[in-house]
């Protein structure tokens, strides 16, 4: 199952496994699992919020709010995730 999750032609299933990983403490797995979101353009959404969790990841609010606002306002994400996502960004302290 995990094979059909990660395939390229599977970004959005590719994110939310990664997700899966971070929400099980298994943080990198997750950067292993999302290492081939760098082959999406860097204005894609799902690039742009894998950024904003290596960001997260070294208490980096600023740099982190800024990349999930910039995936926010980017294309190839989903109705469901980009929810998610603001809420993670309204929940990130200000600054």
């Amino acid at each position: 199952m995990t094979r059909a999750l990660t395939g390229a032609e599977h970004p959005v299933a590719r994110f939310h496994l990664g997700l899966l990983q971070i929400t099980r403490g298994r943080f990198d797995e997750a950067l292993a699992t999302w290492q081939a979101l760098d082959a999406l353009p860097d204005t894609h959404a799902l690039r742009r919020y894998k950024q904003a969790f290596e960001h997260l990841a070294q208490d980096a609010f600023g740099p982190a709010r800024e990349r999930l606002q910039a995936g926010l306002a980017a294309s190839g994400s989903a109705p469901a995730l980009d929810r998610d996502m603001r809420r993670l960004l309204d929940s990130l302290p200000p600054g």
